[in-house]
């Protein structure tokens, strides 16, 4: 008996972790497809990920186009886009 309510325990502890981890997934697509530093684009990168099913959790699709719907033009998340880690400025001690 106890080997069987392990063996529920796992299971439903796993499903849990998948879970979880889908949400983790699409938040992180989310996340990166808003660091355009334009609102615009970021808008048409959420479009897409809806569009193409890569957001699959239904509550979120429908927040999502719903936003996207009633955003007034010029206005919504943009996060600031990826920089170069290091630069290289002239210098008299490094060759060309």
């Amino acid at each position: 008996m106890a080997a069987f309510g392990n063996a529920v325990v796992t299971l439903l502890n796993r499903d849990a972790e998948l879970k979880l981890e889908i949400i983790k997934a699409e938040s992180t697509r989310i996340l990166e497809m808003i660091k355009t530093g334009d609102t615009e684009k970021a808008a048409k990168n959420l479009e897409f990920l809806i569009k193409t099913g890569l957001i699959t959790d239904e509550e979120r699709v429908k927040r999502l186009a719903e936003f996207l719907k009633n955003r007034p033009p010029g206005t919504g998340p943009s996060l600031p886009g990826p920089s170069p880690k290091f630069g290289f400025e002239p210098s008299e001690f490094l060759p060309e």
